[in-house]
């Protein structure tokens, strides 16, 4: 409907819409969104390159597809039960800085590559990474990775700036499976600790995967001294 019009900048959007369709709003001069709290679903491209989008509400929808907010310029999002991401969706925003995902299921093919600001980001009841998710994030230092993740694919954390990685899964040879390239190959191969709680530190080998385990001193039991 509304495809390369750049000089579009604002809309109103009516109460009772469901979905943003596909490329309705793809290389636009949007600068800020307000969806109604009806809209449960973005579809392909539906903002994609919108590339003066700085603001966007999500805590409604529920169905996030492919490429949606790929390249736009927001650069802080909460997501709430979207049991799955499509690929690209967060690609290649060269804004966003932090990201919350509570209760997506599953997180598909590249979806935050290339966010070079990208530095916080927060997961809950994530089951699934697949290929290339944080691929060239490159300010990402540091990431905790909740103990409902099941499968971690190849490339997930390549070309970021990673050097700790907390877990908590009490067996990872049983609880999760994480491909050999999870890390990257080559010149875009991570070096990072994995960080884990003393009280699952005994299940973890001295090494994990190529890559050191240390106790996460932060969950460590404090010691209590008795005066006499």
């Amino acid at each position: 409907a509304f495809y390369g019009c750049f000089k579009l900048e604002s809309i109103n959007f009516p109460e009772g819409m469901t979905a943003i369709t596909e490329h309705t709003f793809q290389q636009t001069g949007l600068k800020s969104v307000v969806l109604p709290s009806t809209v449960k679903s973005l579809k392909v491209c539906a903002f994609q390159d919108a590339k003066n989008l700085a603001s966007i509400n999500l805590e409604n929808v529920t169905e996030i597809v492919a490429w949606s907010l790929y390249g736009t310029a927001i650069t802080n999002a909460v997501v709430k039960n979207v049991s799955s991401i499509g690929d690209c969706a967060f690609a290649r925003i060269p804004t966003l800085e932090s990201i919350e995902l509570q209760n997506v299921g599953e997180l598909r093919g590249w979806m935050f590559q290339d966010c070079a600001k990208l530095k916080s980001v927060k997961m809950t009841g994530t089951e699934v990474l697949n290929q290339g998710i944080f691929s060239g994030c490159t300010a990402l230092t540091e990431i905790k990775l909740p103990s409902s993740i099941a499968f971690i694919d190849d490339w997930s954390f390549e070309k970021t700036g990673i050097k700790k990685i907390f877990a908590s899964w009490a067996d990872p040879s049983k609880d999760v499976v994480i491909n050999a390239n999870a890390f990257g190959s080559g010149d875009g191969k991570i070096d990072f600790k994995w960080y884990v709680p003393e009280s699952v530190y005994w299940g973890w080998d001295d090494f994990y995967m190529g890559y050191l385990v240390e106790i996460d001193q932060n969950t460590s039991v404090p010691v209590i001294t008795l005066d006499n």
